[in-house]
């Protein structure tokens, strides 16, 4: 009996070493449903679920106001642009301030450019403007990882930006370690009809 309890803590102890791991490429429809919250000057609040919108982008759309996200999060140079850029739209609105929620959909924003941390997040890209925008991370999770960044100061018409976003996922326990666990416990129960 008390090797029989043993195994059981002993598959406890295996089946609860999952690790955190990170997968860096993330577009803007994998990231639904992150949360948007648009404040205004007159103190009110819309919070919108961000949808995928084709099969590599997403966004929100707000009163008068928009966010968008379409290719790679981690951005590149391209010869139409840049690609993977997050959009804002901001018509003639009092929006003062859009804030991204990252955490209800387990994404977090990479902040540094390579991943000079050794975290696993792999290689980051820190938050580059196209026209300046005031911006602030918060909920930090480790090292350069947050789930929160907060845009103010945005013009009217079209600001884009580019941050890299990684989603975080539980790898499952290693193979060798379930088949270590089953060998153990061939052994114990060959030992039992044995006795």
């Amino acid at each position: 009996m008390k090797k029989l309890l043993l195994l059981g803590f002993l598959s406890m102890f295996v089946g609860t070493q999952a690790h955190a791991g990170f997968i860096s490429i993330v577009n803007g429809a994998d990231m639904a449903g992150i949360e948007v919250t648009a404040t205004f000057s007159n103190s009110t609040t819309e919070t919108i679920v961000w949808e995928a919108q084709s099969a590599d982008s997403g966004g929100v759309s707000g009163t008068d106001w928009s966010l968008s996200q379409v290719g790679d999060s981690f951005g590149e140079l391209g010869p139409l642009g840049v690609v993977g850029a997050w959009t804002i739209f901001k018509g003639n609105s009092d929006l003062v301030s859009l804030f991204i929620n990252l955490l209800p959909a387990s994404f977090v924003f990479d902040t540094a450019y390579g991943d000079a941390s050794a975290n696993g997040s792999g290689n980051g890209r820190e938050f580059v403007p196209a026209t300046p925008i005031g911006y602030a991370f918060s909920g930090l999770v480790q090292d350069e990882l947050y789930t929160g960044l907060t845009l103010d100061n945005i013009s009217d018409g079209e600001t884009q930006f580019v941050i890299d976003t990684d989603l975080v996922s539980a790898s499952a326990p290693s193979t060798v370690s379930i088949l270590l666990l089953s060998l153990l416990g061939l052994v114990m129960s060959s030992r039992r009809k044995q006795a």
